[in-house]
């Protein structure tokens, strides 16, 4: 009720999540999507959903069934509570909310390459936890897909993957960006199960992008038209460029 009210009411311009955590896919059933439908179409200036994690499953009912935006970022009772907020955080924070175009940096690249396209994604768990249901992501075909999780072992993001792969929700996606996989074991590990997993998709893959659950988490607007470069790291080489990992920029 307290989301359906919020999103509803006129004077709102974003309703913004105070954490994550377990439960949202619950709330989808009870929302009525007519009546949220109408009050986004009625606003003069376009409502933001703010939030991450178990958000994802309101970014992705929102998103497909409202057409709108939404912002995947850090949440009050996470890391904007501490006493000193990281100073990229809060500056890819305002420029999501209030406009401007964000770019994260990325750390190595799994797959080097270019891709363009309107940014999807999520968490993953909460991701393939839809699938099957009348709130399942569209597929990524055409889209930079960013994915993320937290305490998950390499084992079961491989099976989660796997479950994506299988469906056919990766097929034509344009570009992979890789977020923060916090307490989600070895990154040796995970780095060799993304590059079996989506390395045969033959598209850029970038990894170590700070958005997600780490201490840097940038907002990512999905939805949004998103550019995805990803470089070989190779420190060797003379020419300045082409150290650089490459970045994910979120145009406004």
């Amino acid at each position: 009720a307290d989301l359906q009210d919020a999103w509803c009411d006129p004077r709102v311009r974003a309703v913004v999540c105070a954490r994550g955590g377990y439960g949202a896919t619950r709330v989808l059933d009870h929302l009525d999507w007519d009546a949220l439908a109408a009050a986004a179409d009625a606003s003069a200036e376009p409502k933001i959903l703010h939030g991450s994690s178990d958000i994802t499953a309101l970014h992705t009912a929102f998103g497909t069934r409202l057409g709108v935006t939404t912002s995947f970022g850090p949440m009050p009772a996470g890391v904007l509570a501490e006493d000193r907020p990281d100073g990229d955080t809060l500056a890819a924070l305002r420029a999501a909310l209030f406009g401007g175009p964000v770019t994260l940096p990325g750390t190595h690249a799994l797959r080097p390459g270019r891709a363009e396209g309107p940014l999807t994604g999520g968490t993953l768990s909460l991701l393939t936890a839809l699938l099957g249901t009348p709130y399942a992501p569209p597929p990524a075909a055409g889209r930079v897909v960013f994915l993320e999780d937290v305490t998950e072992a390499p084992y079961r993001i491989d099976r989660m993957l796997v479950q994506l792969l299988q469906a056919g929700w990766f097929d034509g996606a344009a570009g992979i960006a890789l977020g923060s996989w916090r307490d989600c074991g070895d990154p040796a590990e995970l780095d060799a199960v993304f590059a079996a997993r989506l390395g045969p998709l033959g598209v850029p893959v970038l990894a170590g992008v700070p958005a997600g659950h780490g201490p840097r988490q940038l907002t990512l607007e999905l939805g949004a038209p998103a550019v995805l470069t990803a470089s070989p790291r190779s420190p060797h080489d003379p020419r300045p460029a082409v150290p650089e990992p490459g970045a994910l920029t979120l145009e406004a």
